[in-house]
């Protein structure tokens, strides 16, 4: 219907411009005067009921990115007023902010790598809860559990300060086709277990495929001690299947290849034993699939150490608490030279050989090794005797290698 309007005469309104669409000016849609959006239930809900724990929380959106500027609230919990006007129509969750502000909230974060079987987290979570229960009976049961779409959420308080964020265990990264994806000459990783600590948040419950499994609902969330947070963080890390090398050498070497050099001859024949006494670790766990895991002796945290991870001969340390850095894998020569040589593996390498181990030909005092170097350089460096005025006897590779900064020759003396 077109209505004419002669001039002089307003607009009036007739029964069929009531079904027309009302369509608000711009002033309206953007201007400070704009009546607040109309709220999303769900999401609104978990976040009001998060505040009223004490437990900050930030909207966020379908790719878990917050949606405002969400640094304040690392450090203040919006009011009531504010997180309504917050949680509007266009809010597709709600992240809670862990650290200080919400209690020295923490969340163990369970996921599953991309091209991994879809029950890696599921697996990786049953075996973590198993080893929990058989150190701390009953503290899962006092945590926590969320569902997300690719894994686990594990919840709670601890009494003290937590830490950033932390990875705690990593995995290859696989390709499409199966096969693990190399990055700078390195097997490039994977996170499977970390945590959401201070400044970090995740998002949970409100919003969709997020959803309580077992355990207090995040309002009433768990505060435990810091020796429990201790055990949940060493047992996690003790997944870790890509530790950094202490150092690059041979170490699953049979005694018929190991050369003649002391150090692989020691890796070869040596025994774990007493450099396990020595490091004050002994066997907490029965060995699970090829894997012993170590604590220290008169500890009660659950894990310090672990043999055999992957089925390689190493050490992996977790400990900060022991006499070698923690974070690593070593060998039993490595772990040998650290406690008895002070890192020093050329005096370690002289000291074996003076044991027994290796040969004669392979006693010089003079030595050159290939030290964090490219894949390639760790197939072939191995130990080369020099001449006695000191001019490097090394592949051709080495030096290239070297000059092309993949690697460095270092001259032990």
């Amino acid at each position: 219907m077109i209505q004419e309007i002669l001039p002089g005469q307003s607009q009036v309104s007739t029964p069929s411009d009531t079904t027309s669409h009302h369509i608000p000016t711009i002033g309206r849609l953007i201007g400070n005067d704009a009546p607040p959006p109309p709220e999303s239930t769900q999401p609104l809900k978990e976040a009001l009921a998060l505040i009223g724990a004490g437990i900050s929380v930030v909207p966020t959106g379908y790719n878990k990115k917050a949606t405002i500027k969400w640094k304040s609230y690392q450090s203040e919990i919006a009011d009531e007023a504010t997180v309504r006007q917050l949680f509007h129509s266009g809010t597709h969750g709600v992240a809670r902010v862990h650290g200080v502000v919400s209690g020295n909230l923490e969340t163990i974060d369970y996921d599953c790598p991309e091209n991994y079987p879809d029950n890696t987290p599921q697996a990786t979570f049953s075996e973590f809860s198993r080893q929990v229960e058989q150190h701390s009976p009953g503290l899962m049961d006092r945590l926590t559990r969320i569902k997300t779409p690719k894994g686990i959420h594990l919840c709670y308080r601890c009494e003290s300060p937590v830490e950033r964020n932390q990875k705690l265990a990593n995995v290859p990264e696989i390709a499409s086709n199966g096969e693990v994806v190399m990055a700078h000459n390195r097997t490039a990783t994977a996170t499977l277990i970390e945590t959401r600590g201070e400044g970090g948040y995740a998002v949970g419950p409100g919003t969709p495929g997020y959803n309580h499994m077992s355990g207090p609902p995040l309002c009433e969330v768990t505060t435990i001690t810091a020796a429990d947070r201790q055990t949940l963080l060493t047992i996690a890390r003790s997944f870790d299947q890509c530790p950094e090398p202490g150092r690059l050498e041979n170490y699953d070497l049979k005694p018929d290849e190991a050369k003649g050099r002391p150090g692989d001859d020691f890796n070869a024949r040596g025994e774990w034993g007493p450099l396990l006494t020595e490091l004050g670790l002994a066997v907490k766990f029965p060995a699970v699939a090829g894997v012993t895991y170590l604590h220290r002796i008169g500890s009660d945290h659950p894990s310090g150490a672990t043999l055999g991870f992957g089925g390689k001969d190493l050490l992996h340390v977790f400990s900060s608490n022991l006499q070698i850095p923690h974070g690593k894998s070593y060998s039993k020569f490595a772990v040998f030279a650290h406690l008895r040589n002070g890192g020093d593996f050329t005096a370690a390498a002289r000291a074996l050989g003076e044991q027994g181990f290796g040969t004669a030909a392979s006693k010089s005092v003079n030595a050159v090794y290939a030290v964090n170097a490219s894949a390639e350089v760790k197939e072939w460096g191995s130990i080369v005797p020099l001449t006695t005025d000191t001019v490097i006897i090394a592949p051709q590779e080495v030096k290239a290698a070297c000059r092309s900064r993949k690697g460095s020759l270092v001259l032990r003396m």
